[in-house]
């Protein structure tokens, strides 16, 4: 008796995906499922609501209130300075990403929020 391979969960996710959900759905739907599977697969795209917009420089000042995604990408060629009354929501991942990432003093992520910050930047 020969048995067949066990898949991945991030596998075994997107073929449950494709039988359930199918191939039409919103954005609500894929953050409902999305907010219930195993964090730290690989195979499991989290990307799906980013923005790909690049500036040189950036100043955040507060969350952008129209944004209902649960992962934000900020990029900048330069520097993104982030203030002191910039906060996450809960349930949101911010990546912070440009050359220069600076918090001011002050800042804080509450409980519920995550953040993290990357070096790569963008060419406009």
């Amino acid at each position: 008796m020969q048995l067949s391979p066990i898949p991945s969960v991030g596998n075994a996710f997107r073929d449950w995906w494709r039988t359930v959900i199918g191939n039409s759905y919103s954005d609500n739907v894929v953050s409902w499922y999305y907010g219930m599977t195993l964090l730290g697969d690989p195979t499991i795209n989290f990307r799906h609501q980013v923005s790909d917009v690049c500036v040189e420089d950036l100043t955040l000042t507060s969350f952008p209130p129209n944004d209902s995604s649960n992962l934000i990408l900020f990029k900048a060629g330069n520097s993104i300075t982030i203030s002191n009354s910039f906060v996450i929501p809960s349930g949101v991942h911010v990546i912070f990403d440009a050359p220069n990432v600076i918090f001011a003093n002050g800042f804080t992520c509450p409980e519920g929020a995550s953040f993290e910050t990357r070096n790569e930047g963008c060419e406009l």
